[in-house]
């Protein structure tokens, strides 16, 4: 990546010896060596006099004037100016790369590069990130055969009529295989447009002329020793395929298979041997959908199932697309397993404080490193999803850390069919992140140790003993955050007794629902019925009236009901429910109004105007609905009021482990910062005062010691999150690391 920009005030940052930088420092060397050896004088190089170039069988001696020229053998025969050009050119472009020739087979070695990660080389190599290496490899291989084969071939046609050492000579035919099949492999991979016109098998098929490659050029240059110098790599890569189709594929019997809204999930038991020590993906086959595709998905623990693991497939591709469709219904199928190899999420282990950012289902990576890490480090989460069915999986199923930031941004349209309760650590949102604010604001809050996620979930809990209409105006407060005053309206009047539109089987599924027990397939199913029921219900008023616009009522049980639906079985007791019922039920006739409902909406409005006003994301209760909004914080009270956070212990060093968020800052905010500030610096408001995170973006500029311990991880295929998240690493120095299966 970029180098890190620096203020005036410190230090130059030491120089990063990544792996790719230091394969560059081999490249130069081997330029340097092959550059001496060649034109240096014999017996260090191949120059010799005129004269003794004469006594060759290929060669009358130097022209053009030169005293000293080269002429060893027939190929590299060279005795004017012109041709030891050509052959300088020729030579430097094929022994520069020739580290990186090898690293294209080490680098997919990939039962090999897992088992090296455990031991004491992964100090100075990163073998989870040698994909990039051999990205870089594959890139500077298909410009450089045509460089090194243009000027061998135009110094071979203007010198007599060597041009037949193409066909009649070792080197010239193992060099024109080698230059034929270099297309076919590298320009499906490098174009993105041929990328998409050619199919998976074709692709895959021709990139696996590589090993015809590597062979090819084991024989182009015998006096070379480069039949050593690749045939090594090749064949430890050919022993490491061979090894992991053996001895690390797996075949599932019973593997899970269902649909997503864009995408397909599956789960399996573990087999005997099959075990996740890191960040990890798995080569999958699906023999009923083809028997010659492997493809590759990161893989997580099942949140909740022991022994169990999961991969979510986003229908982007001939082969995702087609197991999509075929998913009809959850539906049991067997599949092909290989690995699990590391992914590049894998890294996080050196740092104690993790940000996991993810688009989509690119989640899986993150959820990974939840289930592995999170009791030793914080594994804060930023994830943008526009797929509702995915959205609602994780959150009815995944326990997300007390002690990091879960922040969701919802960018779909369907409506949310939420958990009844949602952790108080998760914050959701509705819109894009400003990514910058918000990775800076996370490290802020935690390295000052200014509003901790712990503080939040603990303040969270002192809701328990705040009073009954104080406890009502916040929960309806954040169902307006989410749904409009008509929907909320609507759904009380349906669950009233005597209401005509009442369903008693509705009224009960609140608590038969809010145990998680059972299959995953019984969980998916009424999951999805409850979704479409919600959506139904919902959308079926919005677009006939407005909330004003109807006579019906709703009694203090479709109220009671409501809440529950909406909150949770404990949210409201039935004596709170009767306390809060009797405040709105002005006219004392058991029945609540349209009238006596918009004044219970027009107080909670009015009491929190100025916090609402801050973001687009929060609309009026009887405008355009918002599907999600803003997460409204369980500390936020009435009168404009917050509730002061606990005073806990600032020590956020979890017992038994070696995990810190580090010590208060010097730069630290003088005041503790409110969770409703903290909801509008993670807010997705396009409005937001142009000073809104300035302090954390300098807290975190000026505090680059501290950022050493801190890693952003992204998986998911957006560009444009990609380019802003480098642009974070360029100017705050934040690690990064990238995930993304694009093969």
């Amino acid at each position: 990546h970029g180098g890190i920009e620096c203020d005036a005030e410190h230090e130059p940052e030491e120089k990063e010896w990544t792996l790719i930088f230091k394969l560059k420092i081999i490249c130069f060397a081997c330029l340097i060596w092959i550059a001496i050896t060649s034109f240096a004088p014999a017996p260090v190089g191949l120059l010799k006099p005129s004269s003794e170039i004469a006594d060759t069988e290929w060669s009358d001696g130097c022209t053009d004037g030169l005293s000293y020229c080269l002429c060893p053998r027939e190929t590299v025969c060279c005795d004017n100016l012109r041709s030891m050009i050509f052959l300088g050119i020729s030579r430097s472009s094929a022994y520069f790369p020739y580290p990186l020739y090898m690293m294209l087979f080490l680098s997919k070695a990939n039962n090999l590069m897992t088992a090296l990660q455990g031991s004491v080389l992964s100090v100075w190599i990163q073998f989870p990130e040698l994909h990039h290496v051999h990205t870089l490899a594959g890139s500077i291989a298909a410009v450089d055969a045509f460089v090194h084969a243009f000027f061998h071939l135009l110094r071979w046609g203007l010198r007599n009529d060597d041009i037949k050492l193409l066909w009649e000579t070792q080197t010239g035919r193992s060099g024109l295989i080698a230059l034929c099949i270099t297309p076919l492999i590298t320009w499906p991979m490098l174009f993105p447009r041929l990328k998409k016109k050619m199919t998976f098998e074709w692709r895959k098929g021709l990139h696996m002329l590589s090993i015809v490659w590597g062979i090819a050029l084991c024989f182009h240059a015998p006096e070379m020793q480069i039949f050593w110098l690749m045939g090594v790599p090749v064949v430890i890569y050919l022993l490491d395929a061979i090894t992991g189709l053996y001895f690390h594929t797996w075949r599932i019997e019973s593997t899970l298979f269902f649909r997503l809204d864009s995408g397909s999930a599956m789960q399996f038991t573990n087999p005997p041997g099959f075990e996740l020590k890191g960040a990890s993906y798995v080569l999958v086959l699906l023999p009923w959908i083809s028997k010659y595709q492997w493809h590759a998905f990161s893989i997580f623990p099942h949140p909740t199932e022991p022994n169990t693991s999961s991969l979510c497939m986003a229908a982007v591709g001939d082969w995702t697309k087609t197991l999509n469709k075929s998913i009809i219904r959850p539906t049991v199928r067997p599949a092909w397993i290989m690995g699990p190899y590391l992914s590049p999420f894998a890294t996080a282990i050196e740092f104690d404080n993790i940000i996991a950012l993810a688009t989509g289902i690119g989640i899986t990576p993150a959820l990974a490193l939840i289930k592995l890490y999170s009791d030793t480090r914080r594994i804060n989460l930023v994830w943008m999803c526009r797929d509702a069915s995915l959205l609602e999986f994780f959150l009815s199923t995944v326990e997300f850390p007390r002690d990091a930031f879960t922040l969701i941004y919802y960018t779909g349209k369907k409506t949310l069919s939420l958990p009844p309760e949602l952790p108080e650590s998760v914050f959701l949102f509705k819109g894009r992140p400003d990514l910058e604010r918000v990775v800076t604001g996370i490290v802020h809050s935690i390295e000052s140790e200014d509003c901790l996620p712990e503080e939040i979930v603990q303040s969270g809990r002192v809701m328990s003993s705040v009073p009954p209409l104080t406890r009502f105006r916040i929960g309806l407060r954040r169902l307006m955050d989410i749904y409009t005053a008509t929907d909320i309206f609507d759904l009380c009047v349906e669950l009233s007794e005597g209401s005509p539109n009442s369903d008693p089987a509705r009224q009960t599924s609140t608590r038969n629902c809010e145990g998680n027990q059972g299959s995953a397939m019984a969980s998916l199913n009424r999951r999805g019925s409850n979704r479409s029921s919600v959506s139904l219900r919902f959308s079926k008023h919005r677009s006939s009236r407005n909330l004003g616009e109807s006579d019906q009522q709703f009694s203090k049980l479709g109220l009671q009901m409501a809440m529950r639906e909406f909150h949770g079985h404990s949210f409201l007791s039935e004596e709170c429910i009767d306390v809060i019922f009797e405040a709105m039920d002005t006219n004392k006739d058991g029945w609540i109004d349209q009238r006596e409902f918009l004044s219970c909406i027009s107080m909670v409005n009015e009491e929190d105007d100025e916090d609402w006003s801050e973001s687009e994301d929060v609309e009026a209760a009887d405008k355009k609905p918002v599907t999600v909004g803003r997460r409204t914080s369980w500390l936020l009270l009435g009168d404009n009021e917050e509730m002061e956070a606990p005073d806990l212990s600032k020590s956020t060093t979890r017992s038994g482990t070696g995990r810190s968020s580090g010590g208060k800052s010097s730069n630290s905010t003088s005041r503790s910062r409110t969770v409703a500030e903290q909801r509008r610096l993670f807010g997705t408001g396009k409005k937001q005062a142009s000073d809104v995170g300035d302090e954390s973006k300098d807290f975190v500029r000026n505090s680059r010691e501290i950022i050493k311990t801190w890693q952003m991880l992204y998986c998911g295929g957006s560009a444009p999150v990609v380019n802003n998240l480098k642009n974070i690493h360029d100017e705050y120095g934040i690690d990064l690391k990238i995930e993304k299966f694009d093969w």
